[in-house]
């Protein structure tokens, strides 16, 4: 009895230095994308760098993320590594249709271990379908919005997804959540910081200005343009 009770123990501390490590590599890879979102707009990038942990610390066959097509209940990986990374790139997610267009319906993370058994799955055109197919789906949500979608495969007996590796995925979401609404944020502001220079390039076609003290009239370029004639060509405007 004792040696039995001494090898569970050994068996415990095992399990429990893997949990440590595991941990561990966890919180160092949400250090390093936090880094990464803070550093860059680069919304590409971030995202690569967070779908490679994914794959990485989840031992994944491949992961992917998702963000919606405009004007449609499309959606479409921005990001995507792995064995099925290409086929995934190239095809569209339907808005509840399958496992993960089921996710995207009910914005609620989810666990689907033999895939291939659920009446659901929907496969993926240029893949295979496997035994014992393991899929891993949870929102990228922002303001209460839905504005992405990450998904994590893993084929084999024995290599189900468990209730800790889905809030790990969860955890890396919030970080694609505030990598993508950074880049909208950044979007839009370049967006009317164009449409403002645009503005005040309009109101200065028909501007110029007078001095009744001097008696001099001050014309812009885009006056003079109009017409057709500049301020070189006239001595000055």
């Amino acid at each position: 009895k004792q040696v039995t009770d001494q090898l569970s123990l050994a068996l415990e501390n095992a399990r429990l230095f893997q949990e440590t490590q595991r941990r561990a590599q966890e919180m160092t890879a949400l250090a390093e994308v936090g880094r990464e979102v803070s550093a860059t707009l680069n919304l590409e990038l971030v995202l690569d760098k967070i779908t490679g942990y994914a794959k990485e610390l989840l031992q994944a066959e491949t992961s992917a993320v998702y963000i919606p097509v405009p004007q449609s209940s499309k959606w479409q990986a921005i990001s995507a590594f792995g064995l099925d990374a290409n086929d995934i790139k190239n095809s569209y997610l339907e808005t509840g249709q399958g496992i993960l267009g089921n996710i995207v319906l009910t914005k609620i993370g989810k666990i689907v271990n033999d895939a291939s058994n659920d009446p659901k799955v929907v496969t993926i055109p240029g893949t295979a379908v496997n035994a014992y197919e393991h899929i891993m789906g949870t929102p990228i949500s922002s303001v209460n919005q839905m504005t992405g979608l990450m998904a994590v495969w893993r084929t084999g007996k024995g290599l189900e997804f468990n209730q800790n590796e889905l809030e790990f995925l969860a955890s890396l979401a919030q970080q694609a959540a505030v990598a993508i609404e950074n880049a909208r944020l950044f979007n839009e502001v370049t967006s009317s910081q164009g449409q403002l220079s645009e503005a005040l390039r309009i109101a200065r076609i028909g501007y110029f200005e007078i001095d009744l003290q001097k008696q001099v009239i001050t014309f812009t370029d885009e006056l003079l343009y109009l017409l057709n004639t500049s301020a070189e060509r006239e001595g000055s405007y």
